[in-house]
């Protein structure tokens, strides 16, 4: 699966793809221009049918037909000025987060107590990678805290 950590500052994903026990690496996460970051865990095809969901206006009306089946669904996290929600499978509604710090996939207890501990998002993320087999390769960072004052 995958390892995503938000710290309330940074958004960290790890980069590998796991399928039938076969790893591979690629990109689950992207800054778009206007500063939201977008980042998946799941199934590679709902997540990249998320994104695309959100990227084309995110309307209740279009919500991925994957997302109603446990099997291939997947969650897409929503970062932007200083704030983070999640779109998970059956809803196609933003449910925002109020914590200081959250994680998410397969590594997001790993992430969670690293950053109880202290740890910035990307450590979290570093830390998680040493203990969950569905989480690996580089780690990529977002920076998406609150905007910068006028």
């Amino acid at each position: 699966m995958t390892t995503i950590a938000w710290d309330g500052q940074s958004l960290a994903i790890d980069s590998q793809f796991t399928d039938a026990g076969l790893r591979t690496v690629g990109i689950k996460a992207r800054k778009l221009s206007d500063g939201t970051v977008l980042a998946f865990c799941g199934t590679a095809v709902a997540g990249y049918a998320l994104v695309a969901w959100y990227e084309q206006g995110a309307e209740r009306e279009k919500w991925p037909h994957c997302q109603t089946d446990n099997e291939t669904s997947a969650c897409l996290i929503v970062a932007k000025d200083g704030q983070v929600a999640a779109f998970e499978r059956g809803a196609p509604f933003a449910i925002p987060c109020h914590e200081p710090f959250m994680a998410w996939g397969s590594g997001r207890d790993y992430a969670l107590g690293a950053m109880a501990m202290g740890a910035s998002a990307e450590k979290a993320v570093r830390v998680a990678i040493k203990f969950d087999t569905s989480s690996g390769g580089r780690v990529r960072v977002f920076r998406c805290g609150a905007p910068e004052a006028a």
